[in-house]
């Protein structure tokens, strides 16, 4: 499984501001604070995991053997044959990938933030009211493919001879089944398994 930050951070911003009023007998007025406070940050996790599997088999074994007939031309005795081998060949492969991805980004305005002084009032703070936001990201995919084969070949041999085979004649056949399979599953939430 691979698991990767794809969108995480932290970060936050302000502007800084004075603001002053002086006459000959000092100040009388005074401000400073911070502007367009704000935080965000984000946390989006993305993982990915795939596996792959393949089986094979092949298999030969003896459906008949056996002597046909025989027979003599004097003293030498000849005979007919078969044979039916079967070989089975078989093979599956799969492969499956998933996918999520799963996170949030928050923006946290605060506004602005101030303190002032007045010569005939004094000190006050101020600022605005904060805010919340809230945004996630919640999607998958997952893909699964699929491949089996099976062949069947049996062979019928004949054979004529004497002692040893003085001819053989052979035929196979072929019976193939094959299957694919494809299946894509993509939702904007946690996917129910069925």
């Amino acid at each position: 499984m691979d698991i990767t930050c794809t969108n995480c951070f932290i970060g936050t911003s302000a502007a800084i501001f004075f603001e002053f009023e002086f006459f000959m007998n000092g100040f009388t007025y005074f401000k400073s604070g911070l502007k367009g406070i704000y935080a965000k940050a984000a946390l989006v996790v993305t993982m990915v995991t795939q596996a792959a599997a393949s089986r094979s088999i092949e298999k030969t074994f003896m459906a008949a053997v056996g002597i046909a007939f025989q027979f003599a031309i004097g003293p030498i005795l000849f005979y007919v044959s078969y044979k039916v081998p079967v070989r089975i060949v078989g093979e599956a492969k799969f492969e499956s990938k998933a996918f999520a991805k799963v996170g949030g980004l928050t923006t946290w305005n605060l506004g602005d933030a101030h303190v002032e002084w007045r010569q005939h009032t004094g000190w006050r703070k101020g600022g605005s009211n904060p805010s919340l936001a809230w945004n996630y990201e919640l999607n998958g995919d997952v893909t699964t493919k699929g491949k089996t084969t099976l062949s069947i070949i049996p062979t019928v041999e004949i054979s004529v001879g004497a002692i040893v085979p003085m001819i053989s004649v052979g035929l196979n056949l072929l019976y193939l089944i094959s299957k694919e399979i494809l299946r894509k599953e993509s939702c904007v939430q946690i996917c129910p398994i069925e």
